[in-house]
């Protein structure tokens, strides 16, 4: 992948991605399929990247989105070209529309940023500060660094389900931080009996929420690169 170095970084890369775990059919991603149910544009299939990367797992691409699909899970997800993440969640209530069985037993609303810091020495304290190194691993490893920090919390709301978060090094800024918030959403028994599509229903619902409290969650890391907490 691409390095982007600190200094010729002007803003975060930032991306968003739905997922759904249920019952789909792989092959049903099919450029004709997809145009006709006007999820894409002929814009889009002129510029349209399509694949199998196994015989039940279809992969397509068009500038502004990616695809996933899988017999029990759909991802979609924006690109660095095109970040937002409104047309992703369009496409997948406009996909999702055209299936004859809708039945999906979890879903997920993914934030993820990579960000610079100004200098090795702040990416090293924000990682001290998330892992502290000294009160243990710097007893059975030379030179312990931060890897990857996961973290889960409890929902705030009346949903079920949890809100994870996900603290690296960046793959795509030196010296950078990657963030990532899946608010994980946790099909109801008896929701689910009543209507096994409810979850897209509770993603549209809770889209804003999602993103406000992945800001909130953004803006505590970064707090941690000038000292504040």
């Amino acid at each position: 992948m691409v390095t982007i170095a600190a200094a010729a970084a002007p803003s975060d890369l930032m991306g968003t991605s739905v997922v759904l775990v249920g019952s789909f059919t792989p092959a049903i991603v099919q450029p004709a399929h997809l145009i006709g149910a006007g999820l894409l544009t002929d814009a889009d299939l002129a510029q349209l990247r399509y694949e199998i990367l196994a015989p039940e797992v279809s992969v397509m691409q068009v500038p502004w989105m990616r695809l996933v699909l899988e017999p029990g899970r759909l991802t979609a997800s924006s690109t660095l070209q095109n970040p937002v993440g409104e047309p992703i969640r369009d496409f997948v209530f406009g996909f999702c529309a055209t299936l004859p069985v809708k039945q999906f037993t979890s879903a997920g609303i993914n934030h993820d940023t990579h960000f610079a810091v100004s200098s090795p020495e702040i990416w090293h304290r924000v990682g001290h500060t998330l892992a502290p190194k000294d009160t243990v691993w710097a007893r059975v490893l030379k030179e312990p660094g931060l890897l990857s920090l996961a973290i889960q919390g409890k929902r705030d709301d009346d949903q079920q389900g949890h809100i994870n978060v996900k603290v690296e090094p960046s793959i795509h800024i030196t010296p950078g931080i990657y963030v990532n918030v899946n608010d994980h959403f946790a099909a109801g028994e008896q929701e689910f009996k009543r209507d096994p599509a409810y979850l897209l229903g509770t993603i549209s619902d809770n889209w804003s929420a999602s993103k406000r409290r992945a800001d909130g969650i953004l803006a505590t890391v970064k707090a941690l690169c000038d000292g504040r907490t």
